[in-house]
């Protein structure tokens, strides 16, 4: 009897421990909730967040960023997407730091990847990096301790920029 109760108590006690791991390893990631509804007349018809959104970075690089949260969303009109790529890094320093690197990676990889030379400039006091690539005009940017990549339609992009700068400053 008393080795059935062990039996019993080890198996459940191995059950509700590999439940808690895996719970607390899905859990990790902070989540960042920065999505409007409506972005510039276009709804949003998709949020990752969480662990996903960071897997879904770490996939686009094709490494692992170290970062604390992220966030990817999708906008769609009746003839358009957008997509807005969100990384929140530990510290603003990482943030700047990351942009710069991503930057550097681009303008290095020009020939080998789908980016042209990306140009910068300043607006509302934040310097921006344009580049076109994939049928998309691309903005990235770093604020406070995030960094921002905007997948913007070629008709649309000015103006989504000004939205997306309302928005995520």
């Amino acid at each position: 009897m008393k080795r059935a109760l062990l039996v019993f108590f080890l198996f459940w006690g191995l059950v509700l421990g590999a439940f808690g791991a895996i719970n607390f390893h899905e859990n990790k990631a902070e989540k960042l909730n920065l999505a409007p509804e409506i972005f510039a007349e276009m709804y949003r018809v998709e949020d990752v967040k969480g662990d996903a959104a960071i897997a879904a970075v770490n996939d686009l690089h094709g490494k692992i960023i170290d970062i604390k949260a992220a966030e990817v969303i999708t906008y769609r009109n009746f003839a358009e997407d957008a997509r807005i790529w969100i990384s929140q890094a530990y510290t603003v320093s990482d943030a700047v730091y990351l942009c710069e690197l991503m930057d550097r990676k681009i303008k290095a990889s020009i020939g080998k990847s789908p980016f042209s030379y990306p140009e910068s400039f300043k607006q509302q006091g934040i310097k921006i990096y344009k580049t076109y690539g994939m049928g998309k005009v691309h903005y990235y940017y770093q604020s406070k301790d995030k960094v921002f990549w905007l997948e913007l339609p070629p008709e649309q992009h000015q103006e989504l920029l000004a939205k997306a700068l309302e928005i995520w400053k």
